[in-house]
């Protein structure tokens, strides 16, 4: 009997993992990752939706989460006054 009871406490923990991977998934149905793994230093990215992003990391984190495939170039977006929006 505890033998089965271990195992519905199992799979209720993999489900909720599961659930906590699929908020991080945005529209796109995969993994992004965690952006707390990317680097602070500022090299800033102007993505193609006026963004601009920290780093190549932040960018494409953000990218994932979006679902919305946007492209990217080196430098500051026009008009951009500050740090980087993420």
């Amino acid at each position: 009997m505890k033998f089965f009871a271990v195992v519905a406490a199992v799979a209720s923990l993999m489900a909720i993992g599961i659930s906590a991977d699929d908020a991080d998934s945005g529209s796109t149905g995969i993994s992004c990752g965690n952006v707390n793994l990317c680097s602070t230093k500022r090299d800033p990215v102007c993505g193609s939706n006026n963004v601009t992003y920290r780093n190549m990391c932040v960018f494409e984190y953000d990218d994932c989460l979006s679902g919305m495939k946007l492209s990217s170039k080196p430098g500051n977006c026009p008009g951009f006054h500050g740090n980087g929006r993420k």
